[in-house]
């Protein structure tokens, strides 16, 4: 089931840094933020929704409402993927993935994959056998766009490079604020400015910018939990958000049988294709994604995994971004999660088969990644275990030459 969310107000999602009064005077937030407090203004929802009272939840003895939402360290039945900025209902935008770079005329231009040799200075790992290149002239990375889901298609098929959709959907507003003693009057030297966004409000066609977040219910009757609409407290100060639930018709399109459909004929005949984040992945080995596995020495180690019938893919090349520190809060136990490193969302993985994919072997490699966690490690690691829940991991499946 997929929700639209609109903010009714600004929004803080908070960084890893602390902020503590008299310490620092300027909180910074994180944008676009990750699924943790969307599922967490969802899981408050829907036991207020059944009546369930917030101290019988927590109570591990009791365990009121476990069986609906899971306890406050697991999602039990529930599983979320996003968030995705949307401009109006559906109109989904998707991050930019890192092999694609920023010309000078603000034009996208696919990297290009070349041959290295151990000793060309590549930032890639020395064990990948390709690093990215651009075409030559002056680019940047496109940090500052998005894809929406007719782009995305033309990226993930590698049929035309894709226009980035770049116009601002949200903008910082800092505000300023005073720290108050037991009295409720002002206390000396706690003046500190919080950074809060603003989802931007298109004049041009009243279209205005919003979220889609997907739930989902092993039990099913997501919306009977949940109800049709309402409003919900969204990230740090619990601000108000609004929620609809979207008819099946209006899901985002990247997510359609017949989309998978097209990249599954793609990927058939094909022996190069590559795997891109949509949301930030928490993998067990850092930069690599779980499911992979080693083979050779420290200075000559290949990476691989198995499509099944003895075929396995090997990982030639990598763009991977700078890390994010992601932790969430704990409403049980009023305090913050382990922090855990996290490869960004548009991180991109190039993989090469030895012979041409069948149709069986592209349907195991579409079954096994695309629009699912590639945080595979989970089952021993429960902090992991709850970040996957919340939506992390999401990847998906696309050619490449």
């Amino acid at each position: 089931m997929w929700i639209h969310i609109e903010p009714l107000d600004v929004l803080l999602f908070r960084d890893s840094r602390p902020f503590d009064a008299g310490e620092q005077a300027r909180a910074t937030g994180i944008f676009p933020p990750t699924g943790l407090p969307f599922a967490g203004a969802l899981r408050s929802r829907i036991i207020k929704k059944q009546g369930i009272a917030f101290s019988d939840y927590k109570d591990k003895e009791n365990k009121k409402g476990w069986d609906l939402v899971g306890s406050p360290d697991d999602f039990g039945p529930l599983s979320f993927a996003g968030p995705f900025l949307t401009l109006g209902r559906n109109h989904a935008r998707y991050p930019i993935p890192r092999d694609l770079v920023k010309t000078k005329e603000g034009h996208l231009e696919r990297l290009k994959l070349v041959e290295c040799a151990k000793d060309s200075g590549a930032s890639s790992p020395p064990c990948l056998s390709c690093h990215l290149v651009s075409g030559g002239g002056e680019t940047n990375e496109a940090e500052d766009g998005y894809l929406d889901d007719v782009e995305f298609m033309h990226y993930l098929k590698n049929d035309v490079t894709p226009k980035m959709q770049g116009e601002a959907v949200a903008v910082n507003e800092p505000r300023v604020g005073i720290g108050r003693n037991a009295a409720g009057t002002a206390e000396k030297g706690l003046i500190y400015t919080a950074v809060y966004t603003r989802l931007v409000k298109k004049d041009k066609n009243k279209e205005r910018a919003a979220f889609l977040f997907r739930m989902q219910s092993e039990n099913g009757g997501e919306e009977a939990l949940l109800g049709e609409k309402g409003i919900i407290s969204l990230g740090g100060e619990a601000r108000s958000a609004y929620f609809s639930v979207l008819k099946e018709e209006e899901a985002p399109s990247l997510f359609s049988e017949k989309t998978k459909n097209e990249l599954l004929g793609k990927l058939t005949g094909k022996s190069k294709f590559k795997l891109c984040l949509l949301t930030p992945a928490v993998f067990k080995k850092g930069w690599l994604p779980d499911g992979i596995d080693e083979q050779g020495e420290e200075d000559n180690k290949s990476y691989f995994f198995s499509l099944g019938d003895g075929v396995k893919a090997r990982l030639v090349a990598a763009a991977v971004g700078k890390r994010r520190e992601i932790g969430g809060w704990n409403l049980a136990a009023r305090g913050p999660r382990p922090l855990k490193r996290a490869v960004p969302a548009g991180s991109v993985y190039f993989f090469q088969t030895a012979k041409a994919l069948t149709k069986e072997q592209a349907n195991v490699l579409m079954d096994t990644f695309h629009l699912k966690t590639a945080m595979n490690h989970s089952s021993g690691d429960q902090a992991a275990r709850y970040l996957r829940g919340a939506g992390l991991g999401l990847a998906c499946v696309g050619c490449w030459e």
